[in-house]
């Protein structure tokens, strides 16, 4: 006696059946619609092919006009080499504080290097001479004054030592990796630059305004002033000329940013130096997480021009964890969901 194997829906439930002997009463709607599938895939090619082997001239003609038509795109071709463009995907937080940042500090800012060598080639360059016209030279680039949009703009100086660096010290060794800050190089506030040369200098060269027991303006009208003329181009605070944004009637102060410095986020892999992708990471959602968490302080938010590289890194550690994921859910729900046998 033969035993039914499986039934393949409600409307075939009689007329499919599959026996132990290998043989059909008869085929199913199912069975129907893949062969004319088939048949019609078949019929298809057959057709195309019939075609091109009697018309070869016309196939080779019509598939070189294909071709021309599609390479006329080439026209507008551009290369892209921007990670943050070829690889992270658009509006992510990093994308929004870039253009949130370059909104209010966007630079054109330039780095040449100048290189001295003697007149006659492969002479000494360490002698008298060439030194002072050296020193000559770089008097001239300390003074020269370059104009840019109606602002005059010199050679930056160095930087001060800022109170914030209370909230930064002891988190070179931890997230968000931020170096010590120990040096002008590592720290920049144009605030407490500010303050210090109030505290050592006065307000005589920088607008002569009325100063109250605490060494700031009284007045907010002041202060703005003050802050205006400390980091002009040419005020005692130049170096902090491109860190703070005012108003059209320079009457208000819209931003200004303080700059830190990260450790080295780096691993050795095979004997060569690469970016350690899980630190950066850590070290972008800790400052983040800092910046955030300073409710006594103005509104402020991190910028970075890594973040949207280090978003794409956490990016495709997150698309990684899922694809790995839904990789073992799905060997699962095949190896532990059996098929009934009817």
């Amino acid at each position: 006696m033969s035993r039914s194997l499986f039934y393949v829906d409600s409307h075939c439930r009689q007329s499919c059946r599959f026996f132990e002997d290998g043989k059909t009463v008869s085929a199913c709607c199912t069975e129907n619609c893949g062969n004319k599938i088939d048949g019609g895939i078949q019929g298809f090619f057959y057709s195309l092919g019939a075609f091109v082997g009697s018309k070869p001239r016309q196939t080779i003609g019509m598939a070189i006009l294909f071709t021309v038509v599609c390479g006329a795109g080439f026209v507008r071709f551009e290369t892209e080499s921007r990670g943050e463009e070829l690889w992270v995907p658009q509006d992510t937080r990093a994308e929004q504080e870039t253009l949130m940042y370059e909104s209010y500090f966007n630079s054109s800012t330039r780095f040449n290097t100048m290189i001295v060598q003697a007149a006659n080639p492969g002479g000494d360059v360490l002698t008298k001479e060439i030194l002072l016209e050296s020193m000559l030279m770089h008097s001239e680039i300390a003074t020269k004054q370059a104009k840019l949009d109606g602002i005059d703009y010199g050679l930056l100086q160095l930087c001060s030592l800022v109170e914030l660096d209370q909230r930064l010290t002891g988190l070179s060794t931890v997230p968000p990796f931020i170096a010590e800050p120990v040096s002008e190089d590592a720290y920049r506030n144009v605030m407490a630059g500010l303050f210090n040369f109030l505290s050592t200098s006065g307000s005589n060269d920088i607008g002569n305004v009325t100063l109250g027991g605490d060494n700031w303006p009284t007045t907010e009208a002041d202060f703005v002033a003050t802050v205006a003329a400390f980091a002009s181009s040419s005020g005692p605070g130049s170096i902090y000329d491109r860190d703070v944004t005012f108003s059209q009637d320079g009457s208000q102060i819209e931003a200004f940013r303080v700059e830190l410095e990260y450790v080295r986020l780096t691993k050795e892999n095979r004997g060569e130096l690469i970016d350690d992708a899980a630190r950066q990471i850590d070290a972008m959602d800790s400052t983040r997480d800092m910046v955030n968490s300073w409710d006594d302080l103005p509104t402020a938010f991190a910028y970075s021009s890594k973040f949207i590289t280090i978003e794409g890194f956490k990016i495709i550690q997150l698309e990684l964890f899922q694809i790995v994921g839904l990789a073992i859910a799905a060997v699962g729900v095949i190896v532990c969901s059996p098929f009934p046998v009817q």
